[in-house]
């Protein structure tokens, strides 16, 4: 019996290298992999919408959260499997300035935050995760945009009221350290993030230690962006 021919995409995460270097091989299946490279987050949003829209594509990694807006809307032209690629808890992902006014949670009350999407399912945990700290997510002025450099758009929607946009050509990164934002949540690490001497550093930069305590109360592991899709 031949083989199915099945190409997929997703990023180059650690989880899928088996696939991409042929280590593992999936029985039955004719696999060609699409993946991103060298950790891009460009790259990696290219690899979301082509999951979507690329008709030569047959399995892909895709928003969680967008695939249940879809389904809310009757769209059940995709089947969500439960396969997640990318799973991280989300402390690692809030940084601030250096020199800023940010230093423990409490201080984030009623201070801008940037973030790189508001509908993502990585966002969504984020908005939690500020919850589990104490912050209430409704307590900040919220600003939606790119964090260094444009990328590929993955969801189009309407910003709610009072959550804003940067101005043309300014990234979050750049109105954080001009001081014109006190935060950013950013899945990828910024390019101007250094922890020694950089102007960017984390809130939490204990990464284990913060890990361990949002994992044991409700033994919960996020499983932060992505399903796999297929038409």
């Amino acid at each position: 019996m031949s083989e199915i021919p099945i190409t997929l995409t997703c990023a180059d995460y650690a989880r899928v290298m088996p696939l991409a270097t042929g280590e593992v091989k999936p029985e039955g299946i004719e696999l060609t992999l699409i993946i991103g490279s060298g950790g891009s987050w460009e790259t990696r949003a290219e690899m979301l919408r082509r999951a979507l829209s690329d008709p030569t594509v047959q399995v892909g990694e895709a928003s969680m959260a967008g695939h249940l807006r879809r389904i809310d809307k009757g769209d059940r032209s995709f089947v969500g499997l439960p396969v997640f690629p990318l799973r991280n808890f989300t402390a690692r992902d809030l940084y601030v300035r250096r020199d800023g006014p940010i230093k423990t949670p409490p201080d984030l009350t009623g201070k801008r935050i940037g973030m790189y999407d508001w509908v993502a399912s990585g966002s969504i945990w984020y908005r939690h995760f500020l919850r589990f700290i104490g912050v209430a997510p409704a307590s900040l002025e919220w600003w939606i945009g790119d964090i260094d450099t444009p990328r590929a758009q993955t969801h189009v929607y309407t910003l709610p009221g009072g959550v804003h946009r940067p101005p043309a050509g300014r990234s979050l990164s750049e109105m954080l350290i001009a001081g014109e934002l006190d935060a950013i949540y950013s899945p990828a690490r910024p390019q101007r993030y250094d922890p020694v001497g950089g102007p960017i550093v984390r809130l939490f930069p204990d990464i284990p230690d913060c890990r361990t305590r949002l994992f044991l109360p409700d033994r919960l592991f996020p499983p932060t962006a992505s399903d796999g899709a297929a038409p």
